[in-house]
């Protein structure tokens, strides 16, 4: 938790295979994280394929927890 509280903006990056199918890596800052055994979940949907990113911030009882997105950043083709 001290790590958090060192800076207001972290970076995020999370990291897809390049079939879709599965996660390939997530990093936090400098810090990077396997993923590549994690499932990508898939909606067969009728409409025009779409990307959703959803943040959920917990709060705890007594206190008033915040959180700010600055930027979100999507890549393609990425090795």
């Amino acid at each position: 938790a001290a790590f958090f509280a060192l800076a207001f903006f972290h970076t995020w990056k999370l990291v897809l295979d390049p079939d879709g199918t599965t996660y390939r890596r997530f990093i936090l800052n400098e810090i990077h994280y396997d993923l590549s055994d994690i499932p990508v979940d898939v909606l067969s949907l009728t409409t025009t394929p779409k990307l959703t990113v959803t943040a959920t911030l917990v709060g705890r009882s007594g206190s008033n927890d915040t959180v700010a997105v600055d930027d979100l950043i999507l890549t393609q083709n990425e090795p």
